[in-house]
């Protein structure tokens, strides 16, 4: 006897009594469980412009930042500041590679061509959202400057994609 069996015997053993009821013919069907819709709430705008791969990559290097610096020979103030700038330069290069596959994968014939505004904003969100993160020296010195840096600009940049997002 295998142990699937032992772990599952006692259940199909012990059904209820209404599992064997017979099912009446004129009951309504049974409404198919709801959509789980997305949620475009607060989270979504704080982080709807900077690409996740960007997100994850730089939380996983900000938590190995001791060991950068050993790597490298460097302080850790001077690490935090090397990895915050080749973020800044990363976010817009994987933003515009997600773009380009998005495009290719689009399947349309037409040229890709790169829009400024979601590089941008991207650019803007990574750097300003990013210092909220504990450990930059930046935001040590700066108190409570980029929490609140955090949640005002997203907002700001969702005001601002009307006017400059492409229209589709």
């Amino acid at each position: 006897m295998s142990l699937a069996t032992l772990a599952f015997a006692p259940r199909i053993a012990a059904r209820p009594p209404y599992a064997q009821m017979p099912v009446d013919p004129t009951a309504p069907a049974p409404e198919p469980p709801a959509k789980p819709t997305p949620d475009n709430g607060n989270f979504d705008l704080l982080t709807r412009h900077i690409p996740t791969e960007t997100i994850t990559l730089y939380l996983a290097a900000m938590a190995a930042r001791e060991q950068i610096a050993r790597w490298l020979g460097l302080d850790e103030p001077q690490t935090v500041s090397l990895i915050y700038g080749t973020f800044a330069v990363l976010t817009p290069a994987i933003l515009l590679v997600l773009m380009l596959a998005a495009h290719r994968q689009s399947g349309v014939s037409s040229r890709f061509r790169s829009r400024a505004w979601p590089l941008v904003a991207a650019l803007a969100g990574f750097l300003v959202r990013t210092l909220s993160v504990p450990g930059h020296p930046a935001a040590d010195q700066l108190a409570g400057l980029p929490a609140l840096g955090a949640l005002v600009v997203p907002t700001f940049l969702s005001h601002l994609d009307p006017l400059f997002a492409p229209r589709s």
